[in-house]
């Protein structure tokens, strides 16, 4: 069943992940392997295997389908297989999850991703720097097609609460996902949803640095309050901006993944 052309190495995934061009990513473990395997991978979901035909008629045959399970043997092998007989472009990951994890892929806890992912989002309107920060996370590590609402700061949680979402950078006892001492709301995702992915600890520190004043904390701090700033000045609608802010920290996260240790120097010939 299995050859060159039908699965994916983790090293190839990671390095097409956490952008607008990831591709969809869903995860097969059969129930009683949940034990076993108590983490996704970054921005996966769960599908029942006997259900993936009725899930695969709602995707586009264009868009890049990855699946995985434990080891990735029988089952994401099998789902990888009937979805490519329908028509979908799909590849399983080699090795699964755990070699996924060997391989130091980016994780996040199980439980938390499948209780949240499919809620609306609902913050304070006139974002900044943490209301723009914190949709990236979500979207590119928790789920992919997550909806966010910006609205009058007096009304955030009785709108999160009538939508049966989540509140999220506000100060509420309701919501998890806010300040708490001198740690923004973006570490509270990380922490809540117990991410693993060193390049986001050192994304983390220069949001803080930019959300809090604290320029000291890192050199692309105050870069990256002005940028900030500026978006809020060019943009007046928030999800405009939220779709322009998208490109930002797309670009933090890949130059805290691969790219921190590189210089530019003007030629001199």
């Amino acid at each position: 069943m299995s050859n060159i052309n039908n699965y994916i190495e983790p090293v190839e995934l990671f390095s097409i992940m956490h952008t607008d061009k990831s591709p969809i990513i869903i995860d097969t473990c059969r129930p009683a392997a949940f034990p076993k395997v108590p983490r996704l991978i970054a921005s996966a979901f769960w599908i029942d295997s006997s259900n993936i035909r009725d899930w695969a008629v709602t995707i586009s045959n264009d868009q890049p389908i990855i699946v995985n399970c434990v080891h990735g043997q029988n089952v994401s092998q099998l789902v990888a297989s009937t979805l490519r007989s329908m028509g979908k472009n799909t590849r399983y990951v080699l090795g699964g999850v755990h070699g996924w994890e060997e391989a130091g892929g980016s994780t996040i806890s199980r439980t938390k991703a499948t209780q949240y992912q499919g809620k609306p989002w609902v913050t304070r309107d006139n974002p900044k720097i943490d209301r723009i920060a914190c949709p990236w996370l979500i979207r590119r590590f928790i789920d992919p097609k997550a909806v966010f609402h910006f609205v009058e700061t007096e009304w955030v949680q009785d709108i999160a609460d009538e939508m049966g979402g989540m509140a999220f950078d506000i100060d509420s006892l309701n919501s998890s996902f806010t300040h708490k001492g001198d740690r923004c709301s973006f570490d509270a995702f990380i922490d809540t949803f117990d991410i693993r992915d060193p390049a986001l600890e050192q994304m983390a520190t220069i949001i803080r640095g930019a959300d809090t004043a604290k320029f000291d904390s890192a050199p692309q701090s105050a870069g990256l309050m002005a940028m900030s700033l500026g978006l809020s000045a060019i943009y007046s609608d928030d999800l405009e901006m939220l779709e322009k802010g998208m490109v930002i920290y797309d670009a933090l996260y890949a130059w805290c993944r691969s790219a921190s240790d590189e210089t530019h120097d003007w030629p001199s010939k």
